[in-house]
């Protein structure tokens, strides 16, 4: 049975070797330690109840100010993948988030990797890229569950687009819910 709860900071070393297994993930070790071991909430992870084995991690950060889930990094060990574990891990995330009374979620991911085909499953689409990635910002107003990423719907605020220009992104189109026109 896996379990999806917060860590603690104790588990900052074996939730970073994890991390480290996985060239998309590798760079956490130096979130965990920007962020200060993350205030109040620590980053999510799942862990097998049978031995305590650390088998994933979601970084997430829930800003009270502007309202924004930031998704950093997921990661399900190899071993688990298939299971539902990131779906947990997203779920419990997103409850958080409503706790935060956080209404958008954003993320990045690598071109053509697990992520992207992860967070794409759900019927999400970046609506900008970069170089290296795709860019999400999606709006979780409306969400309660998992299963509701699905019918997501809303555009992405003006004030936030024009901070993604001014970054430099390419912009694929105007974002209405789950896709690109």
């Amino acid at each position: 049975m896996v379990i999806v709860r917060f860590a603690v900071d104790n588990e900052q070393e074996e939730v970073e070797e994890l991390a480290a297994t996985d060239p998309e993930t590798k760079d956490f070790k130096y979130l965990w330690r920007r962020y200060g071991n993350w205030g109040k909430i620590n980053p999510i992870i799942a862990f097998e109840d049978v031995d305590g084995e650390i088998i994933g991690l979601h970084a997430v950060t829930f800003g009270t100010r502007n309202h924004y889930a930031n998704s950093y990094y997921q990661l399900v060990a190899p071993a688990f993948r298939g299971q539902g574990v990131g779906g947990k891990m997203v779920d419990q995330m997103i409850k958080s988030a409503k706790s935060a009374e956080c209404t958008r979620l954003k993320f990045k991911t690598p071109f053509d990797t697990d992520g992207e085909r992860f967070w794409r499953g759900f019927g999400l689409m970046p609506f900008a890229q970069d170089e290296k990635q795709f860019l999400f910002d999606v709006d979780i107003s409306n969400v309660q569950t998992l299963a509701d990423l699905r019918s997501v719907t809303g555009d992405i605020p003006m004030s936030a687009m024009k901070g993604y220009e001014r970054a430099g992104v390419t912009i694929l189109g105007r974002v209405y819910g789950k896709g690109v026109l």
